[in-house]
């Protein structure tokens, strides 16, 4: 039994339903953490997403439209309408490669502005099994995270350092990630409707405002 069955065994109540987009650059581990968020095992072999893969899942009571995004240069163009529908969205980076970081941050930079206000960002540092000492304290830095906190706008940022293979942080992640969400849907002064026009074409209608929460790495406040 995977992780998201065991979870789902012990949730009750209303279901929610929300997407969720996984970008950043190649290779970072994106396709593999879906896999281990559907089967709670790592699969070595996993190929590189050209283009799009959409895949559904259920965490907590909430399920989830997943946009698996590929990270190459070409395909970014084609974030941008997946951003705008999603209530979350999972940036992965590269932990094991730090010459990855600044360009990684860039790209993160250049698509804060398409992702919906007061959607949630979680930002997961993966392959912490591979990195070298130093790196969550390089990826703050080059993230410029506590800047990032304060100025965008968003309904809550935190970044978990990670492991898709180990599932070192893996479950403490995506908890957060959900009752953030789920905190977000069950609010009466704050809905969002998503609406598909086409496979490109997204409205979002949203009503009022909800606070932001500055939450540090792995649950820290500043």
């Amino acid at each position: 039994m995977g992780l998201l069955a065991r979870i789902l065994r012990k949730s009750k109540g209303k279901q929610f339903e929300g997407n969720v987009a996984f970008i950043g650059l190649s290779y970072a581990g994106k396709t593999t953490i879906l896999n281990r968020l559907r089967y709670d095992q790592f699969e070595e072999d996993t190929l590189r997403t050209m283009g799009l893969n959409v895949d559904n899942f259920e965490y907590k009571g909430i399920k989830f439209s997943a946009f698996d995004l590929g990270g190459q240069e070409t395909f970014r163009m084609i974030w941008e309408p997946y951003l705008k529908t999603s209530i979350a969205v999972c940036f992965v980076i590269d932990s094991s490669s730090p010459e990855s970081y600044v360009e990684s941050a860039e790209v993160l930079r250049s698509m804060l502005r398409h992702i919906p206000s007061k959607a949630t960002l979680l930002l997961l540092a993966n392959k912490n099994d591979l990195a070298p000492t130093n790196a969550l304290a390089a990826i703050i830095t080059a993230f410029n995270f506590k800047e990032l906190q304060e100025t965008a706008d968003l309904k809550a940022i935190n970044l978990f350092y990670i492991s898709a293979k180990t599932g070192d942080q893996f479950s403490e992640a995506f908890d957060w990630l959900s009752e953030v969400v789920t905190d977000t849907l069950k609010k009466n002064d704050y809905r969002r409707k998503f609406e598909v026009d086409d496979v490109t074409r997204l409205k979002i209608k949203q009503n009022s405002k909800v606070r932001k929460d500055l939450i540090g790495p792995g649950g820290m406040r500043f």
